[in-house]
């Protein structure tokens, strides 16, 4: 039996910046399946395409939940692959809005874990 904590990251901007964050999620989630290596199960498939928002040219995408317990192996890669990409996210040459929030907890809890407004040192 496992613990489910869902996890997902919203990603909105406009242009060449939004181009080039969704080209880094797909590069960043371009990996094989964490128990058999195999390719054809790649995290890849969880970075959706990109979405064009109704007026001004706003695009966005997400990267939707691993569908692991916690502590699976799964589950596990799939919270460094999100860590590896949010650090992508914060750094200062960056310039879209984001945040990772955490949902549908076996213990009711809804969180936000991070998002774009946050001051950073």
């Amino acid at each position: 039996m496992g613990y489910l904590r869902r996890h997902t990251i919203v990603v909105s901007g406009w242009g060449d910046y939004i181009e080039a964050a969704h080209t880094e999620a797909m590069r960043v989630f371009d990996v094989g399946d964490p128990v058999t290596g195999a390719t054809s199960s790649s995290f890849q498939q969880l970075v959706s395409p990109l979405i064009d928002g109704m007026t001004n040219g706003e695009r966005s995408f997400f990267v939707a939940p691993d569908g692991s317990k916690e502590w699976w192996d799964t589950s596990d890669k799939g919270d460094e692959l999100r860590a590896k990409f949010v650090e992508w996210l914060r750094s200062p040459e960056v310039h879209v809005v984001w945040v990772e929030v955490q949902f549908g907890d076996d213990d009711r809890q809804t969180l936000i874990v991070g998002h774009s407004d946050e001051e950073t040192d």
